[in-house]
């Protein structure tokens, strides 16, 4: 889990029940079947295809890069037999090929959750665990250890220091509800557990510790105490977990991304803002449309300030920074040409194309995918070696 709460540009709400979707923002040509693979797709810094894998029957759940360039991936097995099937672990080589599979350990004593995968610094990773907790795993896939539950009941996003321990941040449920975030040390005992007072916070969504070792940045929302609207906070702590300061970086909207070290001197989070809602009823049901969209890469300084603000081009394309302080786009022209069109232009061929523009928004180039089929791009993974992983989907 990365901390952040991707929603769509439209939202069905069947009364109270909420559907939570396992993919980010979703650029696709045409409606997504139901049965699909999914498929990897790792590209070099120049945009070129280094290797694609297919992965039959899987709904990949969460994926992250090692210390050395593989990869982790959990999934679940798309089945329609009765039986339960456990969700699997699998590590792939940084050319793709499987290393080693296994079963997600289930036991009385090891509660290890299918959420907030991170690679560690011994080649290991990490998932979440019950009630708060940290699950980690050697390099092998065996579990070295789970610890550190409690006080903190939703690990919405969490990390490894530099010196080895974890910080986790979430919702505590004691008497009322309240942002809380924790912190590990390199075995998983708690060193400390501070609650996270600021009046209009509530959602932590992303945590990124300072370089410098003096406190870190926490993203959050508002969605809960505020119903009518959904506010954007980005709040500095200082190394011992308070609350320094926060703001306010938007009245409305939703993050699409953790925040991430740009430079030296900088961070960067990219979320999504609009000017309203208009809702429609259907059927004994909702349909919430988001108006005046647009998606902003916002950039901070170490305390937290914005430093500036770029409204890029269209919002339901998938989008990271690169390390040259552009950003790269994936997605389909031809298909909803309302979401797509503002970056493929010239395009109506619905096949998947990349897009790299300079840190002044400039095309750089284009690249189009040939020989490898998928419908929909789910989300861009930047690597250690400067290339990228794309998560998508094709249909079975």
């Amino acid at each position: 889990m990365t901390g952040h709460r991707p929603m769509p540009p439209s939202r069905v709400t069947f009364g109270p029940i909420l559907v939570m979707v396992a993919v980010l923002l979703v650029a696709g040509c045409g409606n997504v079947p139901q049965e699909y693979n999914l498929v990897l797709i790792k590209m070099q810094p120049d945009g070129s295809v280094g290797w694609s894998k297919t992965f039959e029957d899987k709904a990949i759940k969460e994926i992250a890069e090692t210390f050395d360039g593989s990869y982790i991936i959990t999934y679940s097995i798309v089945t329609h037999r009765p039986e339960n099937v456990p969700d699997k672990i699998i590590r792939l080589s940084k050319n793709g090929d499987q290393i080693w599979e296994q079963s997600m350990p289930e036991s009385r004593d090891i509660q290890c959750l299918n959420q907030g995968l991170i690679g560690t610094s011994d080649n290991g990773f990490a998932l979440a665990a019950a009630r708060g907790g940290v699950c980690l795993f050697s390099p092998e896939g065996n579990v070295l250890w789970d610890r550190g539950a409690g006080i903190v009941y939703t690990d919405e996003s969490f990390i490894q220091t530099k010196e080895g321990g974890f910080l986790i941040v979430g919702d505590y449920f004691g008497n009322s509800s309240m942002p809380t975030i924790k912190k590990l040390d390199s075995r998983g005992f708690r060193v400390w557990v501070h609650p996270v007072q600021g009046r209009e916070l509530d959602n932590a969504q992303s945590i990124i510790e300072l370089p410098d070792d003096s406190g870190y940045l926490v993203s959050f929302d508002g969605t809960h105490k505020q119903e009518s609207n959904h506010p954007l906070y980005i709040a500095r702590l200082d190394k011992n977990g308070s609350l320094i300061n926060y703001t306010k970086i938007s009245p409305d909207g939703w993050f699409t991304s953790g925040i991430t070290q740009a430079a030296s001197d900088e961070f960067v989070i990219f979320y999504h803002n609009f000017s309203g809602i208009n809702r429609e009823y259907n059927g004994g049901y909702s349909v919430d449309t988001f108006l005046n969209n647009s998606n902003t890469a916002l950039y901070m300084d170490p305390i937290g300030h914005e430093k500036r603000s770029i409204i890029l081009p269209s919002y339901n394309v998938p989008i990271v920074s690169s390390p040259d302080g552009g950003y790269l786009f994936a997605g389909f022209a031809g298909g909803d040409g309302q979401y797509y069109g503002n970056i493929f232009k010239n395009v109506t061929d619905c096949k998947l194309h990349i897009v790299k523009l300079n840190s002044m928004q400039t095309p750089e180039w284009e690249k189009v995918i040939h020989g490898v089929r998928v419908s929909t791009v789910g989300n861009i993974i930047p690597l250690k070696d400067g290339g990228y992983l794309l998560l998508c989907s094709t249909p079975k």
